[in-house]
């Protein structure tokens, strides 16, 4: 290197180090001139990226509006800087999966003691057209999905799916504007329609959209329509809730809701029908994590149950070591950077049932929430996860869920991650479902049902560190173990033993994707070697 080129890098690590010195020491400083540079899909200037397909993929997209991006930041033009603030409104801007490479950067003037504020932002590949693919070997799944997560650069999704597997068809469409009419407020709209199913979601809040928002209020509205030869049920539940935030301690949040709830489930059991034991030929909760039911019913007829649940009541959020973050690459997605929460959060329900409010009896609705996140030595993480609700909004009688992660970060192209779940419900209608991509991988999708349900998982994820296809596609492996079951606690359904599988799979990260999407292809195998290999494909949003 020659001498210049030394002493062009000696002067710049001086200055940059002089910035970072000043900028921890500019409490005080208002804030003088935001200014938002927003970038395309590809980087032109990236020989990897400046193909006619970044040329056309730029061309074609419509970059995000700047007021999308401003109205996430917590702090204006002549405010006090607030260091915390402004790395509050870095992660706010993270959550939409449309935008990555954020960055916000503080420039201190010290002879007018003002900030400027640098906020760049680049865009993700925002528009949703093409088919899908998936399953296992023994169910497999094809669809066409078409919509777009930035709707003309405003940050509003509109989405349509439509998939077809062994139990028929599945349709979904939804709208979400983040930003109603320039607002805080949070508009969602779902309708799903599945083989023997429909739903129908309506939301519509302003949330706790930041550490020091003072109020929040909304109203929430969900039907489910279930049918099929053996039992039928409807379901909905009406949400309205009034919330206030404060501060307390040396710099924890305690967040206080009022809570109107109005829930009315029929259940109909046809000839085919056993009660409680009836076999559902859906997974009528994709997400392991909404059930319905309850012993506490009124009866019509010999097949017909009746449950009104209206209650009044009060949450309870407790957030400690709230603006504690991690920032880290390579946990849960590839090169995508996540923000780790490391504080704890405590929630804490009670509500009454009550006859009187038309409730089909009077009795008491409760639940408690331990979500508390660990980082182990310099690169480890340990995410706990611990819930128990009696009575709740999804006509449980009483539900459980454990959930521990663990990622071993200790060499440079490997993490070892390890992941225990258990969940329990006492449930009239849904089950809990397991096998193939459905967390048992070397069993056919859904082989396994039952109201308490296990899963323990072993992988070692492998980094390649490299792309391919224009900057477009980073590969990676895995090799993994999944242990499980479910069961019913009836006699003659109890857990006796745990199925097991083996295998490797494949990971393609979509770099200019939403989120960064994954394309997941495993063979597993049982352990019981008598068995075939089961083949799992799919399209995720993290490893």
């Amino acid at each position: 290197m020659s001498s210049f080129r030394l002493a062009i890098f000696g002067v710049s690590f001086v200055l940059i180090f002089a910035v970072a010195a000043i900028a921890e020491d500019i409490d005080g400083y208002t804030i003088g001139e935001i200014k938002i540079i927003r970038h395309n899909i590809f980087d032109l200037s990236k020989p990897e990226e400046s193909s006619k397909v970044g040329v056309w993929g730029n061309r074609l997209h419509s970059l995000t509006k700047e007021k999308v991006i401003r109205q996430e930041l917590l702090f204006k033009e002549g405010d006090p800087y607030n260091k915390k603030l402004v790395e509050e409104s870095e992660r706010n801007l993270r959550r939409y999966k449309f935008l990555t490479d954020i960055m916000i950067t503080a420039a201190p003037d010290e002879k007018t003691r003002t900030v400027d504020i640098l906020v760049t932002t680049r865009d993700q590949w925002s528009l949703i057209v093409g088919g899908t693919f998936g399953g296992t070997s023994g169910n497999n799944e094809t669809g066409v999905d078409a919509g777009e997560i930035n709707l003309m650069g405003s940050g509003q999704t509109l989405m349509y799916r439509i998939r077809h597997d062994n139990r028929g068809f599945t349709q979904s469409f939804g709208y979400r504007d983040s930003t109603w009419l320039d607002t805080r407020y949070v508009l969602d709209l779902g309708y799903n329609a599945l083989p023997y199913e429909k739903r129908y979601n309506f939301l519509l809040e302003k949330p706790f959209f930041s550490l020091d928002t003072k109020r929040a209020q909304g109203l929430s509205y969900l039907v489910r329509d279930y049918d099929d030869p053996s039992l039928s049920f409807n379901s909905q539940r009406l949400n309205a809730f009034y919330g206030f935030g404060s501060g307390f301690g040396d710099d924890d949040i305690i967040r206080t809701s009022l809570k109107l709830s109005y829930g009315e489930q029929y259940v109909n059991y046809g000839i085919g029908g056993t009660g409680i034991n009836a076999d559902l030929t859906t997974n009528l909760d994709t997400n392991l994590d909404t059930n319905t039911g309850s012993d506490n019913a009124d009866t019509s007829g010999d097949n017909t149950s009746v449950n009104r649940d209206n209650k009044v009541g009060i949450v309870t959020r407790l957030l400690f070591d709230p603006h504690k973050y991690d920032k880290a690459t390579y946990i849960a997605k590839f090169r995508e950077v996540e923000d780790i929460f490391l504080g704890t959060t405590v929630t804490l329900s009670l509500a009454a049932k009550l006859e009187t409010f038309g409730s089909t009896d009077s009795d008491v609705s409760a639940g408690i929430r331990l979500h508390r996140n660990h980082k182990v030595g310099k690169r480890d993480y340990f995410f706990t996860l611990l819930e128990m609700r009696r009575n709740d909004d999804f006509f449980n009688k009483h539900y459980a869920l454990m959930d521990m992660r663990y990622y071993m970060r200790w060499f440079k192209y490997q993490t070892i991650f390890f992941r225990a779940r258990a969940l329990y419900s006492e449930s009239e209608v849904n089950r809990f479902y397991l096998g193939g991509d459905n967390g048992l991988r070397g069993f056919e999708a859904d082989e396994f049902k039952g109201r308490n349900r296990v899963i323990m998982t072993l992988e070692d994820r492998i980094y390649t560190y490299k792309t391919m296809f224009y900057g477009l596609i980073e590969p990676g492996f895995v090799v993994f173990v999944d242990v499980g079951n479910t069961w019913n606690d009836y006699s003659g359904d109890k857990l006796e033993k745990l199925h097991g599988g083996f295998g490797v799979g494949l990971r393609l990260a979509l770099l200019k994707a939403p989120g960064i999407s994954l394309i997941a292809l495993d063979i597993g195998h049982s352990f019981e070697m008598d068995r075939s290999p089961v083949l799992t494909f799919g399209m995720e949003g993290a490893f």
